[in-house]
């Protein structure tokens, strides 16, 4: 789960050409893949779920993660390389203009040797960590609500989780945060001792640079985009993992969340949305609702 999660990340910047978009969905995504750790036999089974869970972190965090974007780009280049060579046996007329595929290689070559020594390895593995921590902050609230909702969501009766034994899953998500932030302070140290990322350098940078904003809200200041660093980053890095990041970053989950869960409750109860009368009027409320704030 944990490996598909970064595929799907590196996916969805690639695709959405914006960090900042595919932020929210990948806590989503982690949400879920805490949500399923609860289908296991009993909470023994959970905690030891959670253990292996926090290796595949550690991993990823300081291996897989970081050199994942070089193998991404090697396998980009072994098959640009492919079909470069299936050009050359092909007709002049088919195969087109060599010259344009092998000076856009070299392009992406070059813009690949600078991106090594520049902060998209730093604020790529950063913004994962981000997404983390907010999945690990949004946990308890998840629960709570299954909780409230238990009867339409039927997530407990599936898992076969006792309204009681509920509270020990909500007691532990509770008490693993602070225990999990610090050992994300010794991950990110260690990351800076093994990459040789300034990691904390460059947070203080971002500190200064919201508290000397030059407009209430960060994102308007489109003046402030880094040039230097790759489009799908600028805004991300813009946002300087503010509080106003985080806010944004928590509203699109919550969509996404209720979205899901509203459908997993639509589905228990077999509601056909269509056939309901006051579907119309509920939408429009909504709208109303969203155009007012």
């Amino acid at each position: 789960m944990k490996f598909l999660g970064i595929l799907i990340g590196q996916v969805m910047d690639n695709q959405l050409g914006e960090a900042l978009l595919s932020a929210p969905v990948m806590t989503a995504f982690g949400l879920v893949q805490a949500v399923v750790t609860m289908s296991a036999n009993d909470f023994m089974d959970f905690l030891l779920s959670y253990i292996v869970g926090f290796g595949f972190l550690i991993l990823e965090r300081m291996y897989i993660g970081p050199l994942l974007s070089n193998i991404l780009n090697w396998s980009y280049n072994v098959f640009s390389a492919m079909i470069h060579s299936v050009r050359k046996l092909l007709p002049p007329i088919l195969s087109g203009d060599q010259n344009d595929s092998t000076s856009n290689s070299e392009d992406s070559e070059t813009v690949h040797e600078e991106n090594e020594e520049t902060l998209e390895p730093l604020l790529g593995s950063y913004t994962s960590y981000s997404c983390d921590v907010l999945s690990l902050l949004y946990f308890p609230f998840i629960m709570v609500v299954i909780m409230i909702f238990r009867e339409e969501a039927e997530m407990m009766k599936l898992y076969n989780i006792k309204e009681s034994d509920m509270e020990y899953y909500l007691l532990f998500a509770l008490v693993i945060i602070p225990f999990q932030i610090a050992a994300d302070i010794f991950m990110q140290n260690s990351l800076e001792l093994l990459h040789g990322w300034k990691t904390f350098e460059y947070l203080e940078y971002c500190r200064a640079r919201f508290l000397q904003r030059e407009m209430w809200w960060k994102g308007l200041e489109t003046n402030t985009l880094d040039e230097c660093i790759e489009n799908s980053l600028r805004s991300v890095d813009q946002l300087c993992f503010s509080s106003q990041y985080y806010m944004l970053s928590t509203l699109h989950v919550n969509a996404i969340v209720y979205l899901v869960l509203g459908i997993v409750m639509m589905a228990r109860a077999k509601y056909n949305a269509f056939g309901d009368p006051a579907m119309s009027s509920i939408i429009m409320i909504i709208l109303l609702c969203t155009i007012v704030f």
